[in-house]
């Protein structure tokens, strides 16, 4: 289903002491954004993520039109919320579930995309069954909102070039909605950035859109049938021809940062045991009464990895700066890590591992996790192909092969000394 009306959000430039963003601006005019020709397509799923829940692709055009003689702009972000309707329960929230492109820094190149019954934007080979499409781009895009009621695309200039360029955008989602909605509506927000010099007395503003999406009925959607783990609440079977190679343990530490955060933790837990992968996961505890720490205790210095997940509140447990009182769990898991890290740091620097889940950014993990002077392992994507480094570094497996040594050349020898063996 393809809708053609167009949805203009102004860019400006306000005087000094104007609102950042305004209903009507009457400034300098910087650009706008225009969205245009949504696509917007029902999927069914051969074993549906929640019976609630109707799931739809979702194509989304835009232009940004920068206007003449304007600096360069350093970057700008296009949001689209999807609020609840009047009156809904906490079970009315649309989810985004992915979102495309996923965060990427520097040149990328064009990539063709599956969408899995897990709703999750799997890379593939260009075929007829590919059902997205992100063209190649030197821009740089950090992805936000993935798991929430909203999503956001920030393109950032690549380095050395004069701001990003006026130009066509394409992007995608993968979207829950609550089952039987006919319409949803959208809030698109733009933000952007110029170099100092253009803004020194001047305010950025924008204004905000909202509009109403239809939604096509579910009746002759395309159920998803590409081979991927199914989303599971418990671990999952293993081949009984594989059964006898042992795969590792994995503790899962994370923050309860909101609901969207805790399911994509899970969907990315899942992905990791049908690697084989065994995942210890909270989530997936039996429902009865527990000691958490003391659970926690028994688990940690016992597996082989230990997976540590970037979030706002994660860093905040981590840096000591969350309120007294608040996420207890992850304080008394991000202790024992701690401790283990101090006595052992041979052992559990490679044994810690810090995880970027898509829409979250490595600013989230923190101070005592080195994320900027040890290795740290970003998840474009849920999936086999997005978790690839990760696995490397559990299966202690180089990306590439060193070359074999070969004889010495024959230059190289001319300049060795005869007493040189």
């Amino acid at each position: 289903m393809e809708l053609r009306n167009v949805v203009s959000v102004e860019l400006t430039l306000t005087g000094s002491g104007g609102k950042d963003i305004e209903t009507a601006p009457r400034g300098v005019r910087v650009g706008s954004v225009q969205l245009h020709d949504w696509q917007v397509d029902p999927v069914g799923l051969a074993q549906p993520v929640d019976e609630r829940v109707d799931c739809y692709l979702v194509k989304v055009n835009f232009d940004l039109d920068l206007a003449q003689r304007m600096l360069p702009m350093n970057w700008f972000e296009i949001g689209l919320a999807f609020p609840s309707q009047d009156g809904e329960a906490a079970n009315g929230q649309v989810t985004v579930v992915d979102a495309l492109p996923h965060s990427e820094r520097g040149p990328r190149g064009a990539a063709s995309y599956l969408l899995t019954p897990n709703l999750q934007f799997m890379a593939s080979p260009a075929s007829p069954a590919s059902q997205a499409y992100v063209s190649a781009s030197n821009d740089g895009v950090d992805t936000y909102g993935v798991g929430s009621d909203h999503v956001r695309w920030r393109h950032v200039a690549p380095c050395g070039a004069r701001g990003v360029r006026s130009g066509s955008y394409a992007a995608w989602i993968a979207l829950a909605v609550p089952k039987g909605r006919a319409a949803q509506d959208v809030v698109v927000s733009v933000r952007f950035d110029l170099e100092p010099d253009t803004v020194l007395d001047y305010e950025l503003g924008s204004t905000v859109a909202t509009f109403t999406l239809p939604l096509p009925p579910m009746k002759g959607s395309r159920t998803l049938t590409v081979p991927v783990p199914p989303l599971s609440e418990g671990p999952a079977k293993v081949n009984d021809s594989t059964a006898h190679v042992p795969g590792p343990v994995v503790f899962v530490s994370y923050a309860h940062d909101n609901l969207g955060h805790k399911d994509l933790v899970r969907r990315f837990a899942t992905v990791l045991m049908g690697c084989g992968v065994e995942v210890i996961l909270d989530q997936w505890v039996p429902g009865n009464r527990q000691d958490w720490h003391h659970w926690a205790l028994k688990k940690i210095p016992n597996v082989d990895f230990v997976i540590v997940i970037a979030s706002a509140m994660c860093k905040a447990v981590g840096n000591g700066t969350m309120e007294p009182g608040r996420h207890r769990g992850m304080r008394s898991e991000t202790a024992i890590i701690r401790e283990l890290l101090v006595k052992d740091p041979d052992t559990w620097l490679r044994k810690v591992l810090p995880v970027v889940l898509p829409g979250e950014t490595v600013e989230n993990l923190p101070m005592y996790l080195q994320p900027c002077n040890a290795d740290r392992y970003v998840v474009k994507e849920l999936s086999e192909i997005g978790i690839d480094d990760l696995l490397r570094a559990m299966a202690d497996v180089p990306q590439h092969e060193m070359p074999p040594l070969g004889p010495l050349a024959t230059r190289l020898a001319q300049g060795r000394r005869p007493d040189e063996s």
